[in-house]
């Protein structure tokens, strides 16, 4: 059985891949204030944190040294506990997920200049790509481990401006630094109940490749 962790670390390494082939996007995130703290030799980072909140918080609490710092940003935060919902008959079972993509920003800036500087410069396009990486999702040998109808996929969204003193202290205190934030709430995929060896072996391996707490 597949671990969800693992379905969801495999679709933010394939929507990593896919902007570092998008030619404009790699041109655009130049002009990124906090550029170098999100790339390397050109290429943009994505990083997958699975946990509870107060576990990701200690990751990053744990991180504040320069030599640890390029895991950080831009990242998914993938909060647990995940519920899953098991279908009898289908062969697919509903997960439940709540997502945050984060990347750093100046706590100076206000909400106009954060939707410019760090939602529309990074934030939106990663957003946008996770979403058609999961329409697409398939490992290619006994169908699709995400199935999900043509169309969007339902979730609700929120663009969170970290701006104002209290809000901005509880993100230094939590995380030693300032973040904008893309929350998803209540995604629901419907994922493979189960898939061969091989194809999760292929999923667990994505999902290493971006999951930057092994690293530490």
């Amino acid at each position: 059985m597949i671990s969800p962790i693992d379905v969801m670390g495999s679709l933010v390494y394939r929507t990593r891949e896919a902007l570092n082939k998008n030619a404009a996007f790699l041109e655009k995130i130049k002009g990124y204030r906090y550029y170098d703290s999100v790339s390397d030799d050109g290429k943009v980072r994505l990083w997958h944190y699975p946990g509870t909140p107060e576990e990701i918080s200690d990751k990053y609490l744990g991180m504040q040294d320069s030599e640890k710092s390029f895991l950080k940003y831009p990242a998914v935060f993938d909060y647990l506990n995940i519920p899953e919902q098991i279908g009898v008959t289908t062969g697919y079972k509903d997960v439940f997920f709540n997502l945050a993509f984060v990347a750093p920003t100046n706590k100076d800036w206000d909400s106009f200049t954060r939707k410019d500087r760090v939602f529309k410069m990074i934030l939106y396009d990663i957003y946008e790509e996770f979403f058609n990486q999961i329409k697409k999702f398939d490992v290619g040998r006994r169908g699709k481990v995400v199935f999900n109808p043509s169309g969007e996929i339902p979730h609700k969204k929120y663009d969170v401006h970290t701006t104002g003193k209290s809000v901005t202290e509880v993100l230094e205190y939590k995380y030693c630094d300032y973040m904008d934030v893309i929350q998803i709430i209540n995604l629901r995929l419907k994922i493979a109940a189960y898939i061969c060896d091989e194809d999760t072996k292929s999923v667990e391996e994505e999902s290493y490749k971006v999951f930057g707490n092994l690293m530490i």
